[in-house]
């Protein structure tokens, strides 16, 4: 099981990469990018814990409305992400209300496709 969630993830930061990289719209990156990465970070979870489905899921959704609102305070910055790019791309830099929505479809995608797989 952990090593179809290791693989889940390598697939999904892929396309993350991918996403900020290539696509320059206004809905891929923005909105599917950020609700993807809900779902990078439940089965990175995954592949270390291996903890309930829910719970792995509220986890994923806390961690990425937590750094959302960080970066209203520009906490990046603070941590010196400026010296570090790889800072400034994990943690983002710039704040937007519809990004909770993005996280919130995000977490859906989790719970629906869990509650189907049983």
């Amino acid at each position: 099981m952990r090593r179809n969630y290791a693989l889940a993830t390598f697939i999904l930061l892929s396309i993350e990469f991918f996403i900020a990289l290539k696509v320059h719209d206004h809905f891929i990156r923005p909105f599917v990018g950020d609700a993807l990465v809900v779902i990078l970070v439940y089965t990175a979870l995954q592949t270390v814990f291996l903890k309930k489905p829910k719970t792995m899921a509220n986890i994923s959704l806390a961690i990425a409305f937590t750094i959302e609102s960080l970066q209203a305070f520009d906490f990046a910055a603070y941590l010196g992400a400026d010296r570090h790019g790889w800072l400034s791309i994990l943690l983002g830099r710039t704040f937007a209300w519809e990004d909770f929505l993005a996280y919130f479809a995000g977490y859906l995608c989790i719970r629906v496709s869990r509650s189907t797989m049983r």
